[in-house]
């Protein structure tokens, strides 16, 4: 279950209705909710989404800004049938529009109606940022396009995690960075807040880490796992070296070694200290929860 938190106002917003209505449902019981020490009511995705199935609430959660360029029925066609290659050309657009805003609704709209984040990162994200990239190679999307639909996207993951439910001081804890001379930080943005949102504390480095500092900080963290993104071949560098020195280091810690992206797909035979080479995000949850 994706753990996000919203307020009464986020909520209001999502289902269209005014933030008294919201909170007539959450006093009344219609809609639970938790409240604050403050006083303040806050409402779990799981919430939300039982809302939507006791009382056959039609709407679609931000419908406006939403369906601005598609129709209500289509977008609604597109979400109940799971219907990814229409919703993957939808974040494609909002991407290209550097409209972090949309890109965020639509993420929670699917949340809200029963996706797991994974799903969306795996089957619409991941397609879309394929598809900006294949656009941009093929010179019919300029590079301040694309650098400016990836700033959107990850303003988009960073609002996904903000919304995540506060950690327990006993949470596993995760390292994630990109290793080596790779800017290419998506990946293991989305993967950072796939593991906030199962409860993790996660300790995120981004892009360009190297080696030595990612050692560095699994010393002072002792994390059960360390996940790594390679986008980038490293060829004849010393990367693996690191990484090899990387496990050893970690693995007395009983840490898994987790690597993954477009760079490793001929490095499997090179880094047997690996624990796990990540194909997607779904698989990788799954090993992870093991």
């Amino acid at each position: 279950m994706n753990d996000q938190i919203f307020s009464s106002k986020e909520v209001a917003a999502m289902l269209g209705v005014n933030e008294s209505s919201i909170k007539r449902w959450a006093d009344s019981g219609k809609m639970r909710c938790i409240k604050t020490p403050g006083g303040h009511r806050k409402f779990r995705l799981s919430d939300l989404q039982e809302f939507l199935v006791t009382t056959k609430f039609s709407g679609i959660p931000f419908s406006n800004p939403i369906t601005e360029n598609l129709g209500d029925s289509k977008l609604t066609y597109s979400v109940k049938y799971r219907d990814y290659p229409a919703l993957t050309q939808l974040l494609y657009h909002y991407a290209l529009d550097a409209d972090s805003s949309k890109i965020f609704n639509l993420f929670t709209v699917l949340a809200v109606h029963d996706y797991d984040y994974a799903e969306i990162f795996d089957l619409i994200l991941a397609p879309a940022l394929h598809q900006i990239g294949s656009d941009w190679e093929r010179g019919t999307v300029s590079i301040d396009q694309e650098h400016a639909a990836s700033a959107a996207v990850f303003d988009a993951l960073v609002r996904v995690g903000h919304h995540s439910a506060k950690k327990m001081p006993d949470s596993k804890k995760a390292i994630v960075a990109v290793a080596g001379n790779d800017l290419h930080e998506l990946p293991a943005k989305s993967l950072a807040v796939l593991l906030e949102l199962k409860g993790w504390q996660v300790l995120y480095l981004g892009a360009n880490t190297p080696v030595d500092s990612i050692s560095q900080a699994v010393a002072r963290a002792n994390p059960e796992a360390v996940l790594l993104s390679m986008t980038l071949d490293p060829g004849n560098s010393d990367l693996l070296g690191q990484i090899k020195n990387l496990k050893s280091g970690i693995m007395p810690k009983g840490s898994k070694l987790v690597v993954g992206g477009a760079g490793t797909e001929n490095l499997r035979q090179f880094l047997p200290e690996v624990n796990f080479w990540a194909k997607n995000f779904r698989e990788t949850l799954q090993f992870l929860q093991q």
